[in-house]
């Protein structure tokens, strides 16, 4: 019989600190499906909340507690092993799950672009592998052209603050401190590790492949012992680090290479402790693993490691998946003679008591509804939701995302669930068990036209990187854009006002590089310029107007109409009225060069900005200038 994820009922359990007694139950409660990912409102505590990686109790509950105990059950043996929660399985097709993604609801979310290049476009050319949050900025990293505009012109790898991007470290020839691939990102005892197929990161000759930040600093991270570098050796898909995950004691590193740190038993993955390298689980002779890791989650003491290999430790079991339980490696289910995945796993999360796998494997454990995700609850693996025949992913998933309780999956798939809009992005939300999707292209396709290979939250926004141009059909949003609650983003452009066309419309960068418009003058001549502010976000607000004051060598009026603002202006305190989504503000500003302006050819600059009055760190700037007529 196919296993699916049911729904089961809603059961009030007072758990007593002596034994566990199951006391009544509820009839299940009703759910609506919603657009955006937004976990359920619950009158009780889930299980899986206070439930270990074994099934058992693993909280002080105190005399009494409510626990919402939807789609599980209570599983005893003999021998006085402790009572343990399993998740319920199906008994075939089961009569409540809801396959329909609903439609977006309009101001209520939104996507956004992070910033702009020249020209309109997205600032990054290429693709985004990784995201990570450090030090309260997202760092991305990826296989991407440098970034238009910025200082140094990273590439490859950047740091954004939620209004403007920055490399990390400074006195770097281009591309940057590192010159290849980024794949993994993770944070370790203080430190960012970055892991990828690069060389000499920062110009230091042992990192390769990994390499460390310490926010001032860049470091290798060991070497093989003999002075030379800690990953080498890879197989012929090429050398490099795919997968970090941390416990406060341990780095513990996947990808393709053998005798990490020169440890002969860690082929393919390896851990670090901030100071030496050691193999898990096999301290001689060759690795645990035959080919590339891909994917590492831990829970608990329980490592889980997904990739290309097979027989893991020797298990005919563990192949795809394997996890080390801090005596052992064993494999995640079984079926047949072979384990239960038959082709790599390259995302792996753990929810509550649930671990959900991504990939490009079709009908785990023989079930035909586990097309390229399955879910493991200690049990068997289990379709998401009942799909009454194949699973609703036509391809693999790459990453995968806990977003306030619901799963999102990145990956290589249209039409998840049969909607149009459910393209390389959806979400499942397993209390509800219905599928959503984020918005489209503005076509009627999904927002992603490519695969979604990271995913991250940032400021209360979800990220997402993609090999895409265009995300959601905006023009700058090229390799990356943030999904979420409806943003108040200002935009500013420039023309002077003899001329039709505006300079910036679309275009979002905080200092207005690209943004400046000038014009000709001689000494006492003057030129007017036409500033238009649009609220480009999705929900109702006021910008606030920030110019620069005249001076030795031209002056500046600010004017609404035919008001004199000037000194508001230059203040930043002149704000707007509330502007609904797309409504402009518009003022003038009048330049006039004075007897210091200069020798003919000099330009003279002026900024000004708009953010708005909720969040004052997203901006975008305009410039006007005066140029000496020759």
């Amino acid at each position: 019989a196919m296993k699916t994820r049911s729904r089961g009922t809603r059961a009030a359990i007072t758990l007593l600190l002596s034994s566990t007694l199951l006391v009544g139950l509820l009839p299940a409660a009703t759910s609506a499906a919603t657009d955006a990912p937004i976990g359920p409102a619950s009158r009780a505590d889930a299980l899986d909340s206070i439930l270990g990686p074994d099934g058992t109790l693993a909280a002080d509950l105190g005399p009494d507690r409510t626990i919402d105990a939807t789609g599980w059950a209570l599983k005893t043996r003999s021998g006085g092993d402790r009572a343990r929660f399993v998740r319920a399985k199906g008994r075939g097709r089961q009569a409540r799950t809801n396959t329909v993604m609903p439609a977006g609801t309009a101001g209520t979310t939104d996507w956004s672009s992070l910033a702009s290049g020249a020209g309109g476009d997205g600032i990054i050319n290429g693709h985004v592998h990784a995201l990570a949050v450090y030090k309260g900025e997202l760092i991305v990293g990826g296989s991407y052209l440098p970034l238009t505009g910025i200082n140094g012109a990273p590439a490859y790898l950047a740091r954004w603050n939620g209004n403007r991007w920055l490399g990390l470290g400074s006195g770097f020839a281009s591309p940057g401190p590192i010159a290849g691939a980024v794949k993994a990102l993770a944070v370790f005892k203080g430190d960012l590790y970055v892991g990828g197929s690069f060389l000499d990161a920062a110009g230091i000759a042992t990192a390769d492949r990994l390499a460390r930040w310490d926010g001032s600093t860049w470091k290798a991270v060991g070497s093989d012992g003999d002075g030379g570098p800690a990953i080498t050796d890879g197989l012929l898909s090429g050398t490099g680090v795919w997968a970090m995950a941390a416990t406060p004691s341990h780095l513990y590193i996947g990808g393709s290479f053998k005798n990490a740190g020169g440890v002969a038993s860690a082929d393919f993955f390896v851990r670090w402790s901030g100071t030496t390298y050691s193999s898990v689980g096999n301290l001689t002779g060759d690795g645990v693993f035959t080919s590339e890791v891909y994917a590492i989650t831990i829970k608990s003491s329980n490592i889980y490691v997904g990739g290309l290999f097979t027989d893991a430790s020797g298990n005919q079991f563990a192949d795809h998946l394997a996890r080390w339980t801090g005596e052992q490696w064993l494999p995640v289910d079984a079926v047949g003679g072979n384990g239960p995945i038959d082709c790599s796993v390259q995302a792996l999360l753990w929810v509550g008591s649930d671990l959900y796998i991504g990939g490009c494997f079709t009908n785990a454990r023989a079930l035909p509804c586990a097309d390229y995700i399955t879910v493991w609850n200690g049990g068997d693996l289990a379709c998401l939701g009942d799909t009454g025949g194949n699973g609703v992913l036509s391809g693999p998933v790459h990453s995968l995302f806990n977003l306030n309780g619901n799963i999102v999956m990145g990956g290589a798939f249209q039409n998840a669930a049969g909607n149009p809009k459910a393209d390389h992005l959806a979400t499942w939300n397993p209390q509800t068990e219905t599928w959503s999707t984020f918005g489209s292209d503005g076509t009627g396709d999904g927002a992603l036209e490519a695969v979604g290979l990271s995913l991250a939250e940032y400021q209360g926004r979800l990220y997402v990187g993609s090999p895409v141009y265009n995300i959601a059909g905006i023009a700058q949003a090229d390799g990356i854009a943030s999904w979420g609650t409806a943003r108040r983003r200002p935009d500013a452009w420039v023309r002077v006002t003899t001329e039709t066309t505006d300079l910036g419309d679309g275009i979002y960068q905080a200092a207005g590089t690209w943004q400046e418009r000038f014009a000709w003058a001689w000494v006492g001549e003057r030129a007017t310029f036409r500033l238009t502010f649009q609220n480009d976000g999705g929900a109702q607000a006021r910008l606030r107007i920030k110019g620069a004051k005249a001076t030795n060598k031209v002056g500046v009026v600010y004017k609404r109409g035919t008001t004199d603002v000037t000194a508001a202006v230059v203040a930043g305190t002149y704000v707007t009225p509330k502007l609904a989504p797309g409504a402009t503000h518009v003022l003038t500003a009048t330049m006039t060069a004075k007897s210091a302006f200069g020798v003919p050819g000099t330009k003279v600059s002026l900024p000004i900005t708009a953010s708005t009055t909720t969040t004052p760190t997203i901006s975008d700037g305009i410039r006007i200038a005066l140029r000496y007529n020759q």
